[in-house]
């Protein structure tokens, strides 16, 4: 969830300082960024059809929310399958997330929450609700943090009626691999009648233990709600490589 710190090449750092403050500058064009708490999220979301899909994105304090700047959803990767919710300004659009400026770590601190929401609508619709509950660890001099959240319906990779044997072995990894950033799993299913299952994936020392769904059929499913969260610690970085778009 949190982005992973690659060893750059000091060329490569000096790059990526560049572009995260060219497409924070998107939205706060008359902040200065280097003497303020700096937090990016990139929520993006992999749904390989072509459904329209809605995102939201919000902070939770100890005093309440702090919703995220104008937004939108966009497909700014070659990769149409995925799509991001991207802070907006004019006609500037953020294409490394939706970033948040604090004045001091004390006010970045009351942050405890995460929430990430996606709505897909159709004639089987999808919903995700994503959970970070989140502290910050302080560190002298670094005042950025970087998070990355790459959110999939387990629907859009594998069927849960299907064994897992019988699953694609690429599409497996890339699941798992997800779903074990999580605490808590929870995928409910509403059928066309209304009827609802629920499933609890488990998630242990001794791996992902996916539960049978057999209280609806998969073909009478209409609707699914994935509701996922977990704990995590940020620690700051003096800078983030993002994966390449195709507009910045």
């Amino acid at each position: 969830m949190q982005n992973k710190q690659h060893k750059l090449s000091e060329g490569v750092k000096q790059s990526c300082k560049e572009r995260i403050e060219r497409e924070v500058r998107k939205i706060y064009p008359d902040e200065k960024i280097d003497s303020k708490y700096l937090l990016v999220v990139n929520a993006d979301l992999y749904f390989p059809y072509r459904n329209e899909c809605m995102g939201n994105l919000t902070l939770v304090t100890e005093n309440g929310e702090i919703a995220a700047p104008k937004t939108k959803i966009n497909t700014p990767y070659w990769n149409k399958g995925i799509r991001k919710i991207s802070a907006v300004k004019g006609r500037g659009t953020c294409y490394i997330g939706v970033p948040f400026l604090f004045e001091n770590y004390d006010e970045l601190a009351k942050v405890k929450q995460i929430r990430i929401d996606w709505d897909i609508p159709g004639e089987i619709s999808f919903a995700m609700k994503i959970e970070y509950n989140i502290s910050f660890r302080k560190v002298d001099g670094l005042n950025k943090y970087f998070v990355y959240s790459k959110d999939m319906p387990i629907e859009s990779v594998v069927r849960l009626d299907e064994p897992l044997e019988e699953k694609d072995e690429n599409s497996l990894k890339m699941l798992l691999d997800y779903l074990r950033e999580f605490d808590d799993l929870l995928v409910r299913y509403t059928s066309k009648d209304g009827e609802e299952a629920t499933a609890v994936i488990k998630n242990s020392e001794y791996g992902l233990v996916f539960p049978s769904v057999t209280d609806i059929h998969s073909a009478d499913v209409r609707k699914s709600l994935y509701q996922f969260s977990a704990v995590v610690e940020l620690e700051p970085q003096e800078t983030c490589y993002f994966p390449d778009t195709k507009n910045g």
